[in-house]
C-alpha cells in the first residue's frame, strides 16, 4: 500500500538582483524547484473568492508529512502520479501543523 502516491512540485520565489555599484540593475535570481511526496484527494466542498469577486470551487486537498515546507497561498503547484498530471493551479488555503501539512486547491 502506497501512502503518498502523488508528487507535489512548485518553485520557491526568486530574489531580486538589486543594483551594481554604478546603479545599473542586476538580473534576478530564479527560485529553487521543490518536489515533495504527497497524497491528493479530489474534493469540492468549499467555494473561494478571487480578488475580482469571482467564485471558484475547491478542486482538492493535498496532504503532506510533518516537517515539509508548505507553499504559500497563491503559489502555483503541480500534482502528478503514475498516470500524469492530476492538478495544476494555485494554492487557495494552507495549514501547517506539528503532525502534518495540508493544502486546499
Amino acid at each position: 500500500m502506497e501512502l503518498k502516491p502523488h508528487t507535489l512540485t512548485y518553485t520557491l520565489p526568486g530574489t531580486s538582483g538589486g543594483q551594481d555599484a554604478n546603479g545599473f540593475p542586476l538580473p534576478d535570481a530564479e527560485g529553487q524547484a521543490v518536489s515533495v511526496e504527497c497524497r491528493f484527494h479530489a474534493d469540492s466542498s468549499k467555494i473561494y473568492k478571487n480578488e475580482d469577486s469571482t467564485e471558484v470551487a475547491q478542486v482538492g486537498r493535498i496532504r503532506l508529512n510533518a516537517g515539509v515546507a508548505v507553499p504559500a497561498v497563491g503559489t502555483i503547484v503541480t500534482i502528478t502520479n503514475a498516470n500524469g498530471i492530476q492538478f495544476e493551479g494555485p494554492v487557495r488555503e494552507r495549514y501547517e501543523g506539528q503532525m502534518s501539512g495540508r493544502l486546499e486547491v
